[in-house]
């Protein structure tokens, strides 16, 4: 008997259900260990005001996760504090209900947090992006709105107030995606567009940090690597127009292809268009490089409330040697001079997802005849079975499955 069928044949329960009974009929799929765990979890949560009309939704969602005995457990923390938050019970008739519970026993990360924000299962239960994809367009306005409701914030402020944003959505992508709600290409897309926000915004934040505060004057700015510290508050960081950003951002890979997954790094190129900030050369160059290493805490620092993207620069121009922004001019010379493969084919998916218009054209007409060229000789084809092969060489004599470089692997397939 499968676990599916064991579990299908506990419905319709009496309200006296033996649960000692249950498991220790030979058909239970668990251990004796487990089974006196679950009983235990079980006959708890059978008491839980309210939900006895419902076992028949939650209790499979439950004991199928593969954790049963993390899911129950989660399951009950969360209703505990809800009920502590709110002085009552949860509402487990709500159509919703079913798909939240997905993430008990499947998300140990999400189920904290739940536990600790019992609300955000109310903000869940009436988003109207349960059915339907947040385009990113939405996602902006929505996190734009909630930096808008602060007239000030600080640096530490604003890491939490974007993964706050982060969580949330992956809340509801994951609660979609786990409860079959949507096909598996809107959860890629959804996790692209939440990254794609958050660059955004950290660039228009590091850019009124670094160009927009009249406060430094330029020998702090020169002097001063450590960028803004924590409880250092600014105003609105809304871009003038007339203000020119020190960068603009493409992205490569999974982001460039809008099919981010949730362990995903965020692989960036940063390139600018030579258009003066302060006028002076070498203080430009300054401030480029300092509002790159800001933008980057700002993605990746681990805080309390988590982090943003694993940021991987290497891929850019002269990999980890190369300055973190360069000229579109040096990235055109550079790409120019490259015969390496591996070159071209990590821009296949480059798009810009952060900067002017302009330059985001400009880029793309730039690299595109470096990756496309207008011939196909048989060099290319060599150059190819090289990148190949060397991979082969690398990771083929691993003596475990390489899920991404190994036989049949994602880089193979």
């Amino acid at each position: 008997m499968t676990l599916d069928d064991w579990i299908e044949n506990l419905f319709p329960l009496s309200p006296d259900t033996d649960w000692e009974a249950v498991f220790a009929d030979h058909s239970s799929p668990f251990s004796a260990e487990s089974s006196g765990k679950l009983t235990a979890l079980l006959e708890e949560s059978v008491s839980i005001s309210g939900i006895s009309d419902y076992l028949a939704d939650l209790f499979p969602v439950l004991l199928s996760s593969g954790t049963p005995e993390a899911a129950l457990t989660q399951f009950l923390d969360f209703s505990k504090s809800y009920q502590k938050k709110f002085k009552n019970s949860f509402n487990w008739g709500h159509p919703i209900t079913k798909a939240l519970v997905h993430v008990f026993g499947r998300s140990n990360f999400l189920a904290t947090r739940l536990k600790r924000n019992p609300e955000l299962a109310l903000e869940l239960l009436e988003s109207p992006f349960l059915y339907q994809k947040k385009k990113l367009v939405e996602m902006e306005n929505g996190l734009r709105q909630r930096l808008d409701q602060q007239p000030k914030v600080s640096l530490s402020e604003f890491k939490t107030v974007l993964r706050n944003f982060k969580y949330e959505e992956y809340l509801r992508i994951t609660v979609r995606d786990l409860a079959e709600l949507c096909p598996f290409e809107e959860t890629l897309e959804e996790l692209s567009s939440v990254a794609i926000c958050c660059l955004r915004e950290s660039l228009s934040f590091v850019t009124t940090h670094e160009l927009g505060n009249a406060k430094k004057s330029k020998k702090e700015l020169m002097t001063d690597t450590s960028g803004i510290e924590n409880g250092e508050s600014l105003h609105s960081f809304h871009l003038n127009s007339h203000q020119n950003l020190p960068f603009s951002i493409l992205a490569l890979g999974k982001l460039g292809g809008n099919e981010l997954n949730f362990s995903s790094d965020v692989d960036l190129i940063f390139i600018h268009d030579n258009e003066p900030l302060t006028g002076e050369i070498d203080f430009d160059h300054k401030l480029r490089i300092k509002a790159a290493r800001l933008l980057i805490e700002v993605m990746s620092e681990v805080t309390e409330e988590g982090f943003l993207a694993r940021m991987d620069m290497r891929l850019r121009p002269g990999g980890e040697r190369a300055p973190l922004v360069l000229s579109l001019d040096e990235t055109e010379f550079y790409y120019t001079a490259s015969r390496e493969m591996w070159e071209r084919q990590a821009l296949i998916k480059a798009v810009p997802v952060a900067g002017t218009e302009r330059l985001s054209k400009d880029v793309m007409n730039m690299i595109t005849p470096f990756v496309y060229r207008s011939l196909l000789d048989e060099e290319v084809l060599h150059d190819v079975e090289k990148v190949k092969e060397r991979i082969e060489e690398e990771h083929l004599r691993e003596d475990h499955l390489n899920v991404k470089l190994g036989v049949g692997g994602i880089r193979e397939i």
